[in-house]
């Protein structure tokens, strides 16, 4: 009779605590969800432009829209990119610092990127070279397109 009765409070418990999980994951997740969602290009892609009118060696800003989904709304966001040449190698490279986060901004003096934050700084390649980031600047997927620059959708 033992066996019996705990068997019907198990199951009893199981199921008075099986919705209570279910909302829980669900709250968990949407509580999280904006956290964990990113800014990614245009889903066709984002030309950046001729390549043969970049210069050599010197980083160029350029502005691009990025599509940023938040749960049904969507919007067109301006973020800036750094397009690099060194011959026939061309990078495009994100602003944002990777030890906290913050905008990073070309110095012609000295031919660094410059973390105005923290003191970080990479070079042409975006290689980590002072202060306190953990790595390199991203590197954001592009393809050359008729001659053209352009990111790669995400």
């Amino acid at each position: 009779m033992d066996s019996r009765r705990d068997f019907f409070k198990t199951t009893f418990w199981f199921f008075a605590a099986l919705p209570a999980g279910i909302l829980s994951a669900i709250t968990l997740g949407a509580a999280f969800s904006p956290v964990l969602r990113k800014a990614g290009p245009l889903s066709q892609g984002v030309d950046l432009g001729d390549i043969s009118r970049i210069p050599d060696n010197v980083p160029q800003a350029r502005m691009v829209e990025v599509l940023r989904l938040d749960g049904w709304n969507q919007q067109r966001v301006p973020r800036k990119v750094f397009v690099v040449k060194n011959g026939a190698k061309v990078k495009v490279l994100s602003p944002v610092c990777t030890h906290l986060g913050c905008q990073v901004d070309w110095e012609e003096g000295d031919k660094r990127f410059h973390c105005p934050c923290h003191g970080g700084q990479y070079n042409l390649n975006g290689d980590v070279v002072a202060g306190p980031p953990p790595r390199s600047l991203e590197e954001i997927r592009t393809e050359i397109r008729d001659n053209k620059l352009v990111i790669r959708p995400v």
